[in-house]
C-alpha cells in the first residue's frame, strides 16, 4: 500500500511539470503571436502612411522663397580654415586660437515638383573671426568674409503630420562654392587672403509650417551652419 501511494504520488508530480512545460510553451507561444501580429501591424500602418502620402504629393507643384539665419558653420567648427591663413597673415607661434563669428543669413529660391523632389539654389552671406594670442599677450585678428552659392535638392518626408495641416518634413543636400575674402592689420599694413573653397551642406531634418506664408527650421552641417531658421513664402 504504501509502494502504491508513492508511485501515485510520483505519478501527480510528473504531472504537474508536464503541465508546467506545456503552460511555458503555450506563454512563448503567444508570445510570438503577439509579436508577429505587432510587427505585421507596423508594417501595414507604414505601407498605408506611405500610399496615403503619395496621394497627397501629387499636384502640388510651386515655388518656395527663404530668408533664414544660421548658427554654428563649419568655418568655425574647422581649425584648418583658420590655420591656413599661416603664415600669409598671421604668426605660427599662437599659444591659443579661439573662432567666432555673426551666423550665416541665407536667402533662397527652389520649386518643388507634383512628387516629393524640389531643387533650389541657396545664397549664403557672414562673417568669421579667428583670434590668435601670443605668448607676449599681443594678438592677431584676421576677418574674413563669406559669399556662397550653391545649388540644392531637397526630398519631402511626409506633409500633414500626425494629420496636423500644413506642416512638411524634409531633408537635402547642397552643393557649389565659397569664396572667402579675408584681411588682417599686420606689420602696419593690411594684409588680404582670397581662396574658393568646394561648398556644401547636409540637411538630414528640416521642417516647414504654415501655408502661403509659413516658419521653417533645419538641422544640418555644413556652410549653412548646424541650426537654421527663417520665414517662408509659396505660390
Amino acid at each position: 500500500m504504501p509502494r502504491t501511494m508513492k508511485k501515485n504520488h510520483n505519478h501527480y508530480a510528473g504531472d504537474i511539470g508536464f503541465s508546467c512545460i506545456f503552460a511555458e510553451q503555450n506563454k512563448s507561444l503567444s508570445m510570438r503571436h503577439a509579436l508577429r501580429l505587432a510587427a505585421l501591424a507596423v508594417l501595414l500602418l507604414i505601407s498605408s502612411e506611405s500610399f496615403s502620402q503619395e496621394k497627397k504629393f501629387k499636384g502640388v507643384p510651386g515655388f518656395d522663397f527663404r530668408i533664414g539665419y544660421g548658427i554654428v558653420p563649419v568655418q568655425n567648427l574647422n581649425e584648418s580654415f583658420s590655420t591656413e591663413l599661416i603664415p600669409d597673415l598671421v604668426d605660427d607661434k599662437y599659444v591659443t586660437l579661439d573662432r567666432k563669428g555673426s551666423g550665416m543669413f541665407s536667402a533662397s529660391a527652389s520649386f518643388q515638383t507634383m512628387g516629393r523632389w524640389g531643387f533650389g539654389i541657396d545664397a549664403v552671406y557672414g562673417k568669421t573671426e579667428a583670434i590668435f594670442k601670443y605668448p607676449n599677450t599681443s594678438t592677431q585678428e584676421p576677418q574674413s568674409k563669406w559669399f556662397t552659392v550653391m545649388g540644392r535638392v531637397n526630398y519631402t518626408y511626409y506633409t500633414d503630420v500626425v494629420n496636423a495641416p500644413n506642416i512638411q518634413l524634409y531633408g537635402g543636400i547642397a552643393a557649389g562654392s565659397s569664396f572667402r575674402d579675408t584681411q588682417v592689420e599686420k606689420g602696419g599694413s593690411t594684409k588680404t587672403f582670397n581662396q574658393n573653397y568646394f561648398a556644401y551642406q547636409i540637411t538630414p531634418f528640416g521642417i516647414r509650417t504654415g501655408q502661403k506664408i509659413g516658419f521653417w527650421a533645419e538641422l544640418g552641417y555644413g556652410f549653412k551652419g548646424l541650426l537654421n531658421a527663417g520665414l517662408s513664402l509659396k505660390f
